[in-house]
């Protein structure tokens, strides 16, 4: 589960997202909105390969990431983010980066998707602060109390442990689409060990469904919301 960075983007996004697809599911990741080129910042970049009605391959790049300390009734935490991204959202577990990126999808088709090559590096002494409630979004409310799942931070595996998930199959406007949520952090707590996924190259093959990427009888419409997929949906075209 997933959180979106609180940016004044993500007003504007929201409501396109909830006119395209309806209502997405609670943490999903966030793509960009103002990224027609697919890349996101000097240090954090996506990139399509290729892309057939068989199978899509994408490339992350990630460059570096920001940290920041925060101390908490006498333990230090590292709070970790990357520009323009969304966090894990599970109260008490590793708060980490997760990029969101929309991937068009053969009509009808069934998605698998594999992590074919990666780089990665491993660094000790973290202890990365964990994701909390969201405040009240009203005057005069109470923070709520710091909250960290001892049990789970005393378990020996990374977390999040998928590299990638792909959400369900969705439609923006007449175009089947995917929601990717990329991780390119992993804590280890009981190691207080970090992963960094700096490089990662993702294949999403199809089976079943259609040759085209759009929904039957579908059409990509007007000029306006081509603008749209081309600036949310990686392979648009």
């Amino acid at each position: 589960m997933t959180k979106i960075t609180i940016i004044s983007k993500f007003v504007i996004l929201a409501g396109i997202m909830v006119l395209l697809l309806g209502m997405p599911d609670v943490g999903q990741a966030a793509p960009l909105l103002d990224n027609p080129d697919n890349s996101m910042s000097d240090d954090k970049r996506i990139e399509l390969v290729s892309s057939s009605p068989e199978e899509v391959i994408i490339d992350v790049r990630i460059d570096d990431f920001d940290t920041i300390e925060i101390t908490v009734e006498g333990q230090t935490y590292q709070r970790l983010s990357l520009p323009e991204t969304g966090t894990t959202l599970e109260v008490g577990k590793p708060e980490l980066p997760v990029i969101g990126q929309f991937v068009a999808i053969p009509a009808g088709a069934n998605v698998n998707i594999e992590v074919i090559d990666i780089q990665q590096s491993i660094s000790p002494g973290y202890m990365v602060y964990p994701a909390q409630e969201p405040p009240m979004d009203q005057a005069g409310a109470t923070e709520p109390s710091f909250t960290i799942n001892k049990d789970f931070y005393q378990q020996d595996v990374f977390y999040p442990a998928e590299y990638v998930t792909a959400s369900e199959p969705q439609t923006m406007r007449d175009i089947p689409v995917v929601l990717l949520s990329i991780h390119p952090l992993q804590f280890n707590s009981a190691r207080s060990e970090l992963r960094f996924n700096n490089y990662m190259r993702l294949r999403l093959t199809f089976t079943g469904g259609t040759d085209m990427f759009v929904a039957e009888s579908g059409n990509k419409a007007d000029n306006a919301f081509e603008n749209i997929c081309q600036s949310l949906v990686i392979n648009c075209n």
